[in-house]
């Protein structure tokens, strides 16, 4: 596997220097101070993911590539896109008919794109992930969360059905077993939603939370296998918060657990601005609990020179699998 070394050498300049990040590694904060009785706003504010630098097929949808991954359309970076494109809607100074026409695009793409199995509209990724050892295709508790909240603010701007059927559909993983085709997994008999349902539990965090904020749009549309499927998850969240607590740093997933695995400082940035948002929603003083711990790392040269340090040694420990 080929490591793309400019990638790297920005996630370490990052911890240092938060502005020097790429579009890869930019910050999405907390986009709600209440919560929400309509769909509107992202959960985050993913305005700077509207400006995507890579390329576009002839519909304007962003196409993804990188090291030994050839050009393809990746339904996450489709769906950023779009959530970017829709807060530019919000905002009276960006709001244009165009951005309206490329949102409306990437919805019509994910409902072209979404394949039915078991009455579920599922979107498959065409890569091997060799770092969870998963092989094409899968899909992802992310991507679907994500794919749900376009659909439903498309059928905010559109009243088109098309877009509310698709986004109701795209629960059927949520209650799958990974080993059946599914997102659901199982860490010490807890529920988690899988970014990456490979066959040893990967647990990776931001993407779990991802898939929650789906499952909340549709709550707000009084979808109550959301709602059970949301609650589900945000008790397993709460049971399972204390496994990615490194008293200096957050984990970025639990796939070698015990190993230390901790965040770049992108993705521990992005797990408190999650937990902010999941706060919001839930009240949840547990979750509070830990946006205060780990908030404080990140204002600490410490935590943040220590986390580094042992990214690169656990880094060191997996390069052969990698």
């Amino acid at each position: 596997m080929k490591i793309n070394i400019k990638d790297y050498i920005n996630k370490a300049a990052v911890f240092y220097k938060p502005d020097s990040a790429n579009y890869w590694h930019t910050f999405t904060p907390c986009n709600i101070t209440k919560p929400p009785e309509s769909l509107n706003s992202y959960y985050l504010n993913f305005l700077v993911k509207a400006d995507y630098p890579g390329k576009f097929d002839t519909d304007e949808i962003p196409l993804f590539s990188s090291g030994e991954i050839p050009l393809q359309y990746h339904p996450v970076v489709v769906c950023q896109y779009a959530l970017g494109l829709f807060e530019k809607l919000n905002s009276p100074e960006l709001k244009s008919e165009k951005n309206d026409e490329k949102f409306l695009k990437q919805a019509e793409w994910l409902v072209k794109k979404a394949v039915d199995e078991n009455n579920g509209a599922l979107w498959y990724f065409n890569f091997d992930v060799l770092r969870y050892k998963l092989k094409s295709p899968w899909i992802s508790a992310m991507a679907q969360g994500e794919a749900i909240s376009v659909l439903l603010r498309a059928y905010k701007i559109t009243n088109d059905v098309r877009f509310l059927r698709t986004a109701e559909k795209a629960l059927s993983p949520f209650e799958i077993d990974i080993r059946h085709g599914g997102v659901l997994g199982k860490f010490k008999n807890v529920i988690f939603y899988e970014e990456y349902p490979s066959e040893k539990f990967s647990g990776v965090l931001n993407g779990f939370i991802f898939s929650l904020f789906g499952l909340y749009d549709l709550m707000l549309l009084n979808n109550s296998k959301a709602e059970k499927l949301f609650n589900t998850g945000i008790a397993g969240l709460i049971e399972l918060i204390k496994y990615y607590d490194l008293n200096y740093w957050s984990r970025y997933d639990l796939y070698d657990y015990p190993m230390e695995n901790p965040a770049s400082f992108t993705y521990h940035s992005l797990h408190v601005e999650q937990l902010k948002a999941l706060f919001i929603l839930t009240n949840e003083i547990r979750i509070k609990e830990y946006i205060d711990r780990w908030e404080k790392h990140l204002k600490r040269n410490f935590s943040k020179t220590k986390a580094l340090l042992n990214k690169i040694i656990y880094l060191m420990k997996i390069r052969n699998s990698l």
